[in-house]
């Protein structure tokens, strides 16, 4: 018979960290290491982050160093051609005199169309497309649009008040200007904005003896 020396070997079982008892008697279980996949999501967030506001700083030194402003624009004169009424329609030929500024001094713009229109009481009468152009910096660019409206119907009200109205010898219009542009620094381009114009309480004289007095007129976006 074999002597039994007192040591009984037994196989290891349970968890495989190890359980440290605390002066209080419990068992004190050290954490795991986070594995790779963690340690890599949390160093890519961290990189992402720094990357981020590098750029937001970049954009804000930029816009500072631009400082962007609105075009300016002016209705400088206006004249109505021609003016018909009948049986609830009207036709009309005007030409206006529109002044753009570009106050920018590092801006260009690119204006890829632009469309003039005028409105009595709410209600489009004539309008006109202007070609496209390119606006340097620092300059003013006059644009001359010659808008039309050929047999626009009007509503009873409507058309009542104009032919009151134009019985007076003259027509309180408002001149509008929709346009989408681009802006432009050094190589960069921007994306397309939708530009309005509004010139109102604009009163015409339809005798042409009177000129018009030059306003300026609101921008939006």
């Amino acid at each position: 018979m074999a002597a039994d020396n007192g040591n009984n070997s037994k196989p290891l079982s349970g968890p495989l960290r190890s359980e440290i008892p605390d002066s209080s008697g419990q068992i004190y279980t050290p954490p795991l290491r986070p594995k790779c996949s963690v340690r890599f999501l949390r160093c890519f967030c961290a990189i992402s982050i720094a990357l981020l506001s590098v750029v937001a700083v970049a954009i804000f030194v930029t816009w500072l160093a631009v400082r962007p402003h609105k075009p300016r624009y002016h209705l400088d004169s206006g004249t109505v051609s021609s003016l018909a009424m009948s049986n609830g329609t009207m036709s009309t030929s005007m030409h206006f005199n529109i002044s753009s500024r570009n106050p920018n001094e590092r801006v260009g713009i690119f204006y890829d169309s632009m469309e003039a229109l005028v409105l009595y009481d709410y209600v489009k009468i004539a309008n006109a497309s202007v070609p496209k152009f390119f606006q340097s910096q620092k300059n003013t660019t006059v644009i001359t649009p010659l808008v039309k409206g050929q047999s626009i119907h009007l509503d009873s009200g409507t058309f009542t008040t104009l032919k009151s109205e134009s019985l007076t010898g003259q027509l309180k219009v408002e001149v509008k200007v929709i346009a989408r542009i681009r802006f432009k620094v050094g190589r960069w381009t921007s994306r397309h904005y939708k530009m309005r114009v509004s010139c109102g309480g604009v009163v015409l004289d339809l005798s042409g003896k009177k000129p018009l007095k030059p306003e300026a007129c609101m921008v939006y976006f």
